[in-house]
C-alpha cells in the first residue's frame, strides 16, 4: 500500500538542504499538504460531531478544520511560488474518472467557500426584519452546514493525490540513484 512517510517537524531552513537534491522539494512540499489535508478533514470529522444543540465554538472549530482541509488539499493545484509546483488534475485522476467530479467540487468549495468570499452553499448571512409601528427590529442571522456526507468521497480523491504524489516521489528518487550512482533510502521510523 502506497501512503506518505512519516512527517517529522525540523527546524533546519530549506537553504541547507544539499543542492542535488532539489528535485525532492517538489513532492516534498506536495507530501505535506496531503498530510495536513487529510489531518485536517479526520479532525472536522471527529473533533466535534455537530448535533442541534452544539455550542458555535464546536461549529466554528468544525468549520475552521474543514476550511483548513480544503485550502491544504487545493495547494497541491492552485498556481505555486518559488520552489513550488502544483499539478495537473486531469493527470492525478487519470483512469478514475468517477474522482474528477469529486475534485471539481472540493475546488470550488475551496475558491468560493474557503479561500474566497463566494455563494458556495455552506454559509449564508441573513436578516429578519419585524414591522412594529412605531420602528424595524433587524436581526442578523447566519446559517453555516458541513458536508459531512461527502467526506467519504473526498477521502478517495486524497487517497489518489497520495499515490500520484508518491509514484512521483519514487520516480525523483530513481532518477538520483541513477544519477548519484548510490541509493536512496526513505527514513520511515
Amino acid at each position: 500500500m502506497k501512503q506518505l512517510a512519516k512527517a517529522e517537524l525540523s527546524h533546519r531552513k530549506a537553504v541547507d538542504i544539499d543542492k542535488r537534491f532539489g528535485i525532492m522539494d517538489r513532492w516534498t512540499f506536495l507530501m505535506m499538504q496531503i498530510f495536513e489535508a487529510k489531518a485536517f478533514l479526520d479532525l472536522a470529522e471527529n473533533t466535534h460531531m455537530v448535533h442541534p444543540r452544539s455550542s458555535m465554538e464546536e461549529i466554528l472549530t468544525q468549520q475552521a478544520l474543514f476550511r483548513a482541509f480544503l485550502l491544504s488539499y487545493g495547494k497541491c493545484f492552485v498556481s505555486s511560488g518559488k520552489g513550488r509546483s502544483s499539478l495537473d488534475p486531469t493527470k492525478v485522476f487519470t483512469g478514475k474518472d468517477e474522482l474528477s467530479p469529486v475534485h471539481d467540487r472540493m475546488m470550488d468549495l475551496r475558491h468560493k467557500f474557503a479561500a474566497h468570499n463566494d455563494v458556495s452553499g455552506l454559509d449564508e448571512a441573513l436578516i429578519d426584519v419585524e414591522e412594529h409601528v412605531n420602528e424595524f427590529v433587524f436581526s442578523h442571522r447566519f446559517a453555516i452546514a458541513n458536508p459531512l456526507n461527502e467526506y467519504g468521497d473526498y477521502r478517495k480523491a486524497l487517497k489518489a493525490l497520495e499515490e500520484y504524489v508518491i509514484d512521483g516521489a519514487n520516480s525523483a528518487l530513481n532518477s538520483l540513484e541513477r544519477q548519484l550512482g548510490k541509493r536512496m533510502v526513505l527514513r520511515n521510523d
